[in-house]
């Protein structure tokens, strides 16, 4: 099993995942990593600071909100992060 961890990934354990279906997991620091920007990108989101791609659109669109509530937001942080854990 290859931990995804703060430290990095080497290239050999990348390329064993990808080419091999090696399995993989978070360790605990780089969940814990992964919680502490959660709710980092909440509170910004909560306090209506534009996030490139969160809380805006992409490219030409980077001045168009996509949501109008944090808790848009959140469902769709959460979303990405509730995949992290299966």
């Amino acid at each position: 099993m290859i931990s995804f961890d703060p430290q990095g990934l080497a290239l050999a354990d990348l390329l064993a995942i990808a080419r091999h279906d090696t399995p993989a997991q978070f360790s605990a620091q780089a969940r814990q990593r992964i919680d502490e920007g959660h709710r980092l990108l909440l509170k910004l989101a909560a306090e209506g600071t534009p996030i490139y791609g969160v809380t805006t659109g992409l490219g030409a669109a980077v001045d168009t909100p996509v949501a109008d509530r944090v808790e848009d937001y959140a469902g769709q942080a959460l979303a990405v992060v509730d995949k992290t854990r299966r």
